[in-house]
């Protein structure tokens, strides 16, 4: 538990008090965006929030009086100490802190000790003080009462204190890490700003931060937030044989307690470094608004796998760097010394990530490519044409109306390294390399068209970090191009050891799909009907189909089965059941055409 104190000088009207209402609504962690909801949530409930709020304290200004001390912010906590010890006389041994709190911009620490004793002399002890004001930050009040809870500021990579952009304790700091809360009639108002720093307010009670790292609740033994449905804390095997490690992000972890989610994971000291390490994933969500996409200096992206050493002796935090999830620009590695950091996949809302830690082992170079994404729009679609054709080999041929539609194909690759500490990518497109410094190029390709053989076309792209984004409308039913990506080491200091990677891959454009009049495709109904059951796979397809190859009736199925749903859907899916079989195919590889 710990007593609250509000004290105003002679000087300030007692009307710039906060009521016992105000006060009470401000402690009371059931309301959102209250400074005890602030820390029940970010400790997962593990903080003692308990209080017992003291009377109003009237006092002249103690800070000239040296009576009370050699400094300033010692005159000013003993003087207020001591007002409270001959008002009320409280048992000071019942609480484990006390909060100090200005209706004007007087002062702002925490966590420091103040000795107090009873009236008659007895109970003599010292007492952690913070030190707060309605003039200050919301974020840096929360801080104080982080100091009075026993955690200290971050540090960044150079020593210096504030160097987390992922937590409150390091507010001071990282400013645009703050967001503007909403109104709220529950809670009392601040004052407007008077240091300047973002987001702009008229309310200083409205700025709040982001969660605390929890790397602070696990090197302070926090209540019993250290459980292994909580934190993964690895074995030191891990030197030799990686391991895989499944995390949930912070605000999932929080909003579901108090059941349990793995929201941290903490590697040993290990290969002779003194400082252990904690991964946790961080995403905009709840007291993470500021985590955006304008960051502070520091932040890498709007969600990702953030680090943070600890030093088991001092308990004292550095945040070392972030693995962004933001389109995975390069590589997803953080090699610390030998010890590699691996962020291996996580799902679309980002509140799920798999992550590798290993040694030297795991770091080995490697390049693969993420899943193409491939979308097509029509550009161009014909009139209709009468032409002679038969919807399949049982019939003569007749007259029946088609027409086509023209498309653009546009499709991204995104190549994945691991083992490179800065990559660098060189790209080729039918072995030609792209020049990062133009936007389109002339290719040759083997076409599918009335005259079979090799024409020139045009490729338009662009190169973003580890991405290529190219697109063609080049009118012809179908023709590959051969894409190739390559990374090296840039780093100097790295890349004599690290060799360059090169991995392929083909993508096919299908630009032109023939749709042919309802007649056509009633005909083709008929031809299934009667005679599916003779057809083998090369009647059905028009070419052998063992190497899983496609025809042009392959897409007269696809509309003929699109035709059918409508009306026959029983027939579509026998019909479906039949070339599967007879063609030796899967059903993604039947269904398989370009997007819309």
């Amino acid at each position: 538990m710990f007593a609250v104190i509000r004290a105003h000088f002679t000087t300030t009207p007692a009307s710039d008090v906060w009521s016992d209402a105000e006060m009470r609504n401000w402690l009371d962690p059931t309301i959102p965006y209250s400074v005890a909801h602030y820390w029940s949530q970010t400790s997962f409930s593990q903080i003692d929030l308990s209080y017992q709020l003291l009377p109003i304290l009237q006092l002249a200004d103690p800070r000239n009086d040296p009576n009370f001390g050699t400094s300033a912010r010692d005159r000013l906590v003993n003087a207020v100490l001591a007002g409270a010890t001959n008002e009320w006389d409280p048992d000071w041994s019942t609480f484990a802190h006390v909060v100090i709190w200005f209706p004007a911009a007087i002062d702002l620490h925490g966590g420091g000790s103040y000795s107090v004793k009873r009236k008659d002399g007895t109970g003599g002890r010292s007492i952690v003080v913070a030190v707060v004001n309605k003039g200050a930050r919301f974020d840096t009040i929360c801080q104080e009462f982080g100091h009075n809870f026993g955690f200290q500021h971050e540090r960044n990579k150079a020593g210096g204190e504030y160097g987390s952009p992922y937590s409150t304790m390091s507010s001071a700091k990282f400013p645009d890490n703050a967001f503007e809360r909403p109104a709220s009639p529950q809670l009392p108002a601040g004052l407007a700003p008077f240091d300047g720093n973002p987001p702009p307010t008229t309310d200083v009670m409205r700025i709040a931060g982001p969660y605390v790292t929890p790397l602070q609740f696990f090197v302070n033994r926090t209540g019993d937030f250290v459980h292994a449905d909580s934190v993964e804390e690895l074995p030191a095997t891990f030197q030799d044989a990686h391991i895989n490690v499944y995390l949930r992000a912070l605000d999932v972890g929080v909003t579901s307690w108090p059941t349990r989610r793995k929201v941290l994971a903490v590697v040993p000291p290990a290969y002779g470094d003194a400082n252990g390490y904690g991964i946790e994933i961080r995403r905009p969500r709840e007291y993470d608004q500021g985590l955006n996409a304008a960051p502070a200096p520091g932040i890498s992206g709007v969600a990702g796998a953030v680090i943070h050493s600890f030093d088991p002796s001092t308990k004292l935090i550095t945040y070392v760097g972030c693995i962004p999830f933001a389109g995975l620009e390069g590589d997803r590695d953080y090699r610390i010394g030998n010890l590699v950091i691996r962020l291996n996949n996580f799902n679309d809302d980002s509140d799920f990530a798999s992550v590798t830690v290993g040694g030297p082992k795991l770091g080995k170079a490697t390049i693969q490519f993420a899943p193409a994404q491939i979308s097509s729009t029509v550009t161009y679609t014909t009139d209709w044409e009468w032409v002679y054709a038969t919807p399949c080999t049982m019939f003569p041929e007749s007259s029946y109306a088609q027409r086509s539609h023209l498309k653009s194909t546009k499709v991204v690759l995104a190549a994945l390294s691991q083992g490179y500490e800065q990559p660098g990518y060189v790209w080729t497109i039918n072995d030609v390399a792209v020049d990062p410094a133009q936007t389109s190029m002339e290719v040759s390709v083997n076409v599918r068209s009335g005259d079979p053989g090799r024409e020139s076309i045009t490729v338009k792209y662009r190169t973003i970090d580890n991405r290529l984004e190219f697109e063609s409308d080049a009118p012809y039913s179908e023709f590959s191009l051969s894409v190739s990506a390559t990374v090296s080491e840039t780093l100097t200091a790295a890349a004599a050891s690290t060799p360059a990677r090169s991995v392929s891959t083909d993508v096919t454009f299908q630009n032109i799909e023939i749709e042919w009049s309802l007649p056509y495709l009633e005909k083709m109904v008929q031809c299934w009907r009667e005679h599916i059951y003779q057809w083998t796979p090369e009647d059905m397809f028009g070419i052998p189909t063992g190497n899983g190859a496609v025809a042009v009736k392959m897409r007269q199925f696809q509309q003929l089965h699109d035709h059918l749903l409508g009306t026959n859907p029983e027939l579509a899916e026998t019909l479906t059941r039949e070339v599967l079989k007879l063609g030796n195919i899967t059903r993604d590889d039947l269904f398989a055409r370009p997007g819309p």
